[in-house]
């Protein structure tokens, strides 16, 4: 397992949290420096959402037994830390995918495969393959089916 550090950190915009492991990208109409997750096909993504999570951990779960929480890597405000070209990234994916795979953002962030040839913009390589919902190792870096 490959140890993760990267130094790029942003604020989440007041448009909502970012999930983990999930592909960000700047929110220009809400100020400098600030991102959100990348969730629309026009979105160019600058890189992946830290692993942790600034939330109390297992605090919803003891609350609520039996309810299945994922907490966000951030809230709005929060600083987080994003992996950008070149690093070495989990990312959770949308859908199944192969290793050497370029990999787009779908609504929710999270990774999905682009054809080839297919003009598409890609955000990461697939490193591993897996299926909706892994999180995978991906080498991030952005170009053109």
């Amino acid at each position: 397992m490959p140890d993760y550090l990267s130094g790029l950190k942003l604020a989440v915009s007041p448009a909502g949290p970012v999930q983990t492991s999930s592909f960000i990208c700047i929110d220009g109409t809400q100020g400098n420096n600030q991102c959100r997750q990348a969730t629309a096909t026009t979105d160019y993504a600058i890189g992946i959402s830290q692993v942790g999570s600034a939330s109390t951990p297992n605090l919803v779960q003891t609350l609520a037994p039996g309810v299945t929480y994922v907490p966000p890597a951030g809230n709005p405000g929060d600083e987080i830390q994003i992996f950008s070209i070149g690093d070495v990234a989990p990312l959770r994916l949308g859908a199944t995918c192969t290793a050497g795979a370029p990999l787009t953002n779908d609504t929710s962030g999270n990774g999905i495969m682009v054809a080839q040839g297919s003009g598409s913009k890609y955000w990461a390589f697939a490193l591993q393959a897996g299926v909706a919902g892994d999180i995978i190792d991906v080498h991030v870096r952005g170009g053109t089916a």
